[in-house]
């Protein structure tokens, strides 16, 4: 009888020590020291698309109506490939007073694209996300 007692208590003790190893790893480690990172990725070309001509205030209300990001920078440059000289350039910034900008992660985009008029278009869009 004595014997049984150890048995069963043994074998409850090894279940409930199973049972807090089996949730220690899968719910509590599976947690730490791991970096969770997902991209977000949203259609900056799409956005371009919009209007053939774009002033940098007008493009970085848009991706940030349209993206939900807190903080966007544009700059706009125009080129001509005649002479190799700058036509144009806007640059806009749009960034929140409260958050550095080291707590954002930043998306930075570069487009370009010809004119008819023998010019080339360049858009350098950062965008970040909280």
């Amino acid at each position: 009888m004595k014997a049984q007692i150890q048995v069963i208590s043994a074998s409850i003790a090894f279940t409930i020590i199973a049972i807090a190893v089996l949730v220690l790893f899968t719910q509590i480690y599976s947690y730490t020291g791991v970096s969770r990172s997902y991209e977000v990725v949203y259609d900056i070309p799409a956005i371009l698309r919009q209007r053939p001509y774009w002033t940098a205030k007008d493009l970085a209300h848009t991706v940030l109506n349209t993206t939900g990001a807190v903080y966007c920078y544009v700059s706009i440059r125009e080129v001509d490939l005649a002479n190799n000289q700058v036509v144009s350039e806007d640059d806009y910034e749009i960034s929140p007073l409260t958050i550095p900008e080291e707590q954002l992660y930043i998306r930075s985009f570069v487009y370009s694209k010809g004119t008819i008029m023998g010019t080339v278009l360049t858009y350098y869009i950062r965008v970040g996300y909280k």
